[in-house]
């Protein structure tokens, strides 16, 4: 054969072969059995009307609770299970029986078994419901590394059902929030190129807690100026974009210890600092919208404080929300917006607005010493725990914080710790 001929033929099956793994079906047609018929008549769902959403919605309601909260599925897996004499329904699941078999079940499951034992297997069925959130071109790049798939399985199947649907690949690349211009920031947090999209999907779904995937979710729902504000692409200078986005990522990774995305990954936390930034007005290019004078809100942190004294709470409250609309001399905002919750018994409010205030505000031992008393209120003994040491290591001569070290300490048995802090 000519050089030439031959050279055009490889290249003609070469683009054959391209084509056949670019349509490749990234879902599997499967049959709703009986005992999966029951499971979804069970939490009021009807396979036959809701076909499309089937899958990942029957997933949603009967892994929504706790693991601790879950009650059995009843689904039986055989491929013999007998069908009744009604027509069979059809659903799609994500990828097919080979890429779960080899990569999560670790054994041979026939197509006809794999929604039963799909609905069976908790961490099968999360990591199922966080791929059918995905596109196909990110779910054909799923069933192309199946060890990722297994990862998923084995340690984060909670973070794939939260956040898959926000963290995409095309063209080789991890997709995040903020396009190109915000690359440059979510490399200094995740340390791997959006270029090495397996890497950067591990660094994500596999961090204690997923709390950047968290945050890039949170990013990808919000409208392109709060995007914009949150990343803080509106800003000319470089260096304090990327130091006012690494501020708000310890921010969002240090917070809501109460919430484990892993026991509750349809849930959302309270109090969350990342949404907090998208309730702030701003305009096309995301700047923080007029009136952004400083004049105009020290006349609101001025009625605020006035309000607060004369115990006018609701109208403190108001005053102090209005002056978050500008990223100026937040943390004092934030500070005092708490102290009004707390002072009308809502401390699960002003527990959340002094976390947030500690972004700037971690050289304040004051917001330190409220925010462990809010939370040992509320009995989260452990939260206020690790506020406490984190305190009591950049102050450690501070006595506010050696009382309720040792009030903590006696609270979970350790009475040789409690009777030897408040000598220290």
């Amino acid at each position: 054969m000519p050089r030439t001929l031959w050279k055009c033929s490889t290249i003609v099956a070469a683009f054959q072969l391209h084509l056949a793994a670019a349509t490749r079906p990234v879902t599997t047609t499967v049959t709703v059995t009986p005992s999966v018929r029951v499971l979804a008549e069970r939490v009021g769902l009807d396979p036959a009307r809701e076909r499309a959403r089937f899958t990942a919605e029957i997933i949603r309601r009967v892994y929504s609770p706790p693991p601790a909260r879950q009650q059995p599925t009843g689904v039986v897996v055989d491929a013999h299970e007998m069908l009744d004499g009604d027509e069979p329904v059809r659903v799609d699941v994500p990828l097919s029986a080979d890429v779960w078999s080899q990569a999560m079940f670790r054994r041979q499951v026939p197509g006809d078994e794999l929604l039963a034992t799909m609905l069976a297997d908790r961490r099968a069925a999360l990591v199922a419901y966080g791929l059918l959130g995905t596109d196909d071109e990110s779910l054909a790049f799923y069933g192309e590394h199946r060890a990722l798939l297994t990862d998923l399985y084995d340690h984060a199947p909670g973070a794939c059902a939260a956040y898959a649907s926000s963290l995409r690949v095309h063209g080789g690349r991890l997709v995040l929030p903020g396009g190109e211009e915000a690359v440059p920031l979510w490399q200094t947090v995740l340390h791997v190129p959006v270029t090495e999209p397996e890497a950067a999907l591990r660094a994500l779904f596999l961090e204690p807690e997923a709390r950047t995937a968290h945050l890039a979710d949170v990013l990808t729902s919000a409208s392109p100026e709060s995007r914009a504000f949150a990343l803080g692409l509106w800003m000319d200078d470089a260096s304090l974009r990327a130091h006012r986005f690494q501020a708000l990522h310890l921010a969002v990774r240090s917070a809501f210890h109460e919430w484990h995305v892993e026991e509750r990954p349809f849930a959302r936390p309270l109090n969350d600092r990342a949404l907090l930034l998208l309730r702030v007005r701003v305009d096309a290019i995301g700047a923080p919208a007029p009136p952004a004078e400083r004049t105009y809100w020290q006349q609101v942190w001025d009625a605020g404080l006035a309000a607060l004294q004369a115990g006018d709470y609701p109208k403190a409250e108001a005053s102090f929300k209005s002056a978050l609309a500008t990223d100026a001399e937040n943390t004092s905002v934030l500070a005092y917006l708490a102290g009004v919750f707390a002072a009308v018994g809502r401390d699960d409010h002003s527990t959340g607005a002094w976390q947030t205030s500690l972004v700037d505000g971690s050289d304040l031992p004051q917001i330190y010493a409220w925010l462990t008393d809010a939370l040992m209120r509320e009995h989260r003994y452990a939260e206020a725990r690790g506020t406490l040491e984190e305190a009591m290591a950049k102050w450690p001569g501070d006595l506010r914080f050696v009382r309720p070290m040792a009030l903590i300490a006696a609270t979970f048995g350790e009475g040789p710790q409690a009777v030897r802090l408040p000598r220290t």
